[in-house]
């Protein structure tokens, strides 16, 4: 059986990992006397995408805190509301905030884009342990919802199972 989780799942390892790999490529990006930039996305562009993409971020993060909460309170699966749409809307907006959000937003450069690269992989790398937990603890239910809703990009309500 695996290991009961808490809150945080593997949310702070991830975040960590991501974390330490933003100050690496930060300081190669400053090694690199701040090239390569985005051209195109340099001046308002970039920024405006960016900012746009932390506010959907924020919101979709603070909506899936707030729901996964309230049913962990309750010792119950959340399966709705955003969890309706992915399975990991938490990673998913950490994926979105730190990477290309707050690229755009304040740092346009093809060295900082690879940040949300090693974020996904880093989710990738542990979400195993995290799904296996609620398995363990959900049994069935988990299984099946599992089975319905896509692990981390989210699917409009209604559309069919598809890829992964």
């Amino acid at each position: 059986m695996a290991r009961s989780m808490g809150r945080l799942g593997v949310g702070l390892p991830i975040a960590l990992i991501t974390l330490a790999y933003a100050a690496l490529a930060l300081a190669l990006h400053r090694a690199a006397g701040g090239r390569p930039g985005i051209p195109f996305l340099s001046g308002g562009l970039g920024p405006g995408i960016g900012l746009a993409m932390i506010a959907v971020g924020g919101a979709w993060y603070g909506w899936a805190a707030l729901v996964v909460m309230r049913a962990y309170g309750h010792g119950k699966l959340a399966t709705g509301g955003p969890y309706a749409l992915c399975r990991h809307p938490i990673y998913a907006a950490w994926l979105l905030l730190i990477g290309p959000g707050a690229v755009l937003a304040w740092i346009p450069s093809c060295i900082m884009l690879t940040v949300p690269v090693v974020g996904y992989v880093a989710f990738r790398l542990l979400i195993a342990h995290e799904e296996a937990s609620l398995e363990g603890r959900f049994g069935d239910a988990y299984r099946s919802y599992r089975e319905q809703v896509r692990l981390l990009v989210p699917r409009p309500p209604g559309r069919r199972r598809g890829r992964q």
